[in-house]
């Protein structure tokens, strides 16, 4: 009898034990009814942008002390030598005021044609020459002028600008390098555009919609509260990946969600682990 009482009392404890866990589990615990508050673990994920020029050559300036900090838009991040294209660029803006000379010369006889024309003073001959060199020096000046154009967009290609505010993450060239045109030579994080991703059992999506407010935290800073909203659904069902649940809750189909959160003194990293909390 003593026996028996013992191994109710073991079961009994161990019920206990299991109805604790699953009240942590959450949506997680397969036989846990529907609660006002739902926590979801997640990772932090932040848009990546490759940085590169359309124009090739030597790496003038790249400090790889740039690597891990925080650049300003439009900062110089890779400067790029390009002297051929800065005698080109001579070259063509010289065209371009020849071009005007020639185009304000032909004007001018074109001008006087049209007035001596209609009193015979020059022949027809004359006058459709006049004509015809004065709009030959026209798209003469508008082809020097988008020659100027082109040249001075490929120059400002030779520097590799932040685009935003955004996190230096890779340096991939040095002072002396050199690179190909369309190649990527710096990797950026977009500081303004992280989210945690979460995946939400197929039975609970129903609670879940675009706007949703939720709030998010992170292991460093555990008593800390972030504001986050949900901004995409995944409209596929998938199986939890490996990093974020157990090998038993892989089993459960599950859809994507992004919970997006400002994050403007830096506590979030790429990779992080986060929980993400829902108030219904």
């Amino acid at each position: 009898m003593r026996k028996v009482l013992i191994l109710m009392a073991a079961v009994l404890l161990a019920a206990v034990v299991l109805v604790g866990v699953a009240a942590s589990m959450g949506t997680f615990w397969p036989f846990n009814g529907q609660t006002n508050i739902m926590r979801l673990p997640g990772v932090v994920e932040i848009q990546e942008v490759r940085l590169g020029s359309k124009i090739g050559g030597r790496v003038e300036e790249a400090d790889p002390l740039l690597e891990g900090t925080l650049a300003k838009p439009n900062q110089v991040l890779v400067k790029i030598e390009v002297p051929e294209l800065k005698a080109q660029f001579e070259q063509a803006e010289a065209q371009v005021g020849v071009a005007k000379a020639n185009l304000d010369l032909a004007e001018d006889q074109y001008i006087r044609g049209t007035q001596l024309y209609p009193s015979r003073a020059i022949s027809e001959e004359d006058y459709r020459q006049r004509e015809f060199t004065y709009r030959q020096m026209r798209a003469q000046l508008t082809q020097s002028e988008a020659r100027v154009r082109e040249l001075k967009a490929d120059l400002r290609e030779a520097e590799v600008l932040a685009p935003e505010h955004v996190l230096v993450e890779v340096m991939s060239v040095r002072k002396g390098d050199l690179v190909m045109p369309n190649q990527p030579i710096v990797r950026v994080l977009r500081v303004d555009d992280l989210w945690v991703k979460v995946y939400v059992p197929e039975t609970e999506l129903h609670r879940f919609k675009l706007g949703q407010e939720a709030d998010v935290t992170i292991d460093g800073l555990p008593n800390q509260q972030f504001k986050g909203t949900i901004q995409f659904i995944s409209a596929e069902s998938e199986f939890t990946p490996r990093n974020v649940q157990s090998a038993d809750e892989r089993r459960h189909q599950v859809f994507g969600m992004k919970v997006r959160i400002a994050d403007p003194k830096g506590y979030f990293k790429s990779g992080m682990a986060a929980e993400v909390t829902f108030k219904f």
